[in-house]
């Protein structure tokens, strides 16, 4: 009984040992070049032919090699399960709430992240910091951390990045608050985003266009996105020569309060927007202000949403809104990870075009309807 243990031990051992040095050779390869000859493989291994032979039937198995006839063996994957890839650290650079209230955007982010990670096998290990919080606080978790891969989200100060690959651990940026140098940046088209939304109001007659601004103006904060929105608002109204009432543009961030306040001072005033584009998490406190004073949602005042978020379909009629690709961005910032471990070049920045999403919030105006007065 000793003895047989002994031979399975014997036998395993090499496997492990082969098998690791092949992957060690896949991981200095890129996609599509070829492994050495299979005499070469079995001298740097060690091994015969026959365990060889096994772990490359594994290999091309999982889809890592391909065996064509006279030519080679080529690299036509990576493999998930690559020590330096297999676990992924996610910096949160939000408030705490953010991240645990469903309706959120970085609730929705997190999630996406952690289900594309568990599909590729990546392990994803959550680390939160409070909005703005110092430098010192990153560079003492960088100094600390074991694991050399790192995905930030929402960063808010330009050399974040630096400080995680000083310390030797590859990152990549996604929503960044601000650009950051040192990294590859994943980003959403925002310009297209408000373009989409007023091409649609304006192809159903909309010229009297409410805006929500979800982050007050502030010079000590920073949030690079909001501002190229709200920017890129103004100049797209004047640019098709409508004016913008200083009343259309509220600040509104996801508290129903604030909400019903904003919507108060945009439709207090004449004159009143026909259409308003606000934040998803804040559609349903808008719903219910209009339904409250009388207003037929997609009739009277047509209702723009942002991001798609889970709130866009809760709330009826279901909101026209703008998606966020936030699978597509899951997907490029695993995949920069994945080349930067094989030693590739990554672009500086990969900007993602979001997707204008139709459904009976908007409506063309109704030209006859009567204004309503009593607010």
């Amino acid at each position: 009984m000793l003895r047989k243990n002994k031979s399975r031990a014997s036998w395993a051992e090499p496997l492990k040992r082969g098998r690791e040095q092949l992957r060690s050779e896949l991981r200095s390869l890129a996609l599509g070049e070829a492994l050495p000859p299979i005499r070469v493989l079995q001298e740097q291994t060690g091994l015969g032919r026959v365990r060889l032979e096994r772990i490359l039937g594994e290999f091309e198995q999982r889809g890592l090699i391909e065996r064509r006839p006279r030519s080679g063996i080529y690299k036509i994957g990576s493999d998930p399960l690559e020590p330096s890839v297999s676990m992924i650290e996610l910096v949160i650079c939000d408030s705490f709430s953010d991240i645990y209230t469903s309706h959120w955007f970085s609730a929705v982010v997190a999630k996406t992240l952690a289900e594309e990670a568990g599909r590729l096998g990546f392990g994803l290990r959550f680390q939160q910091f409070p909005f703005q919080a110092p430098v010192s606080d990153y560079e003492e978790f960088a100094a600390k951390c074991e694991v050399k891969n790192a995905i930030i989200y929402r960063a808010h100060m330009p050399d974040m990045a630096r400080i995680f690959e000083s310390y030797g651990i590859a990152t990549v940026s996604i929503y960044p608050r601000i650009v950051q140098r040192q990294a590859t940046n994943v980003l959403l088209a925002d310009e297209q985003v408000v373009s989409q939304q007023l091409n649609h109001l304006w192809s159903l007659g909309h010229t009297c266009i409410g805006y929500f601004d979800p982050v007050k103006p502030d010079p000590y904060i920073l949030e690079t996105s909001h501002l190229i929105r709200r920017e890129a608002y103004y100049r797209r109204m004047a640019e098709h020569g409508y004016r913008v009432e200083p009343h259309w543009v509220r600040y509104a961030n996801g508290e129903p309060t604030n909400i019903f306040r904003a919507m108060e001072s945009l439709f207090a005033r004449t004159p009143r927007p026909t259409a308003v584009i606000v934040g998803d998490n804040q559609l349903t406190s808008v719903y219910r202000f209009l339904e409250g004073r009388g207003f037929r949602i997609g009739k009277d005042v047509s209702v723009m949403g942002t991001d798609d978020l889970p709130d866009a379909v809760q709330v009826h009629p279901f909101a026209t809104t703008v998606r966020n690709p936030r699978l597509v961005i899951a997907q490029r910032a695993f995949e920069i990870l994945q080349g930067r471990s094989r030693g590739e070049d990554v672009p500086d920045q990969i900007v993602v075009e979001p997707e204008l999403v139709v459904r009976e919030s908007t409506g063309p105006v109704e030209k006859k309807t009567k204004e309503k007065e009593e607010l």
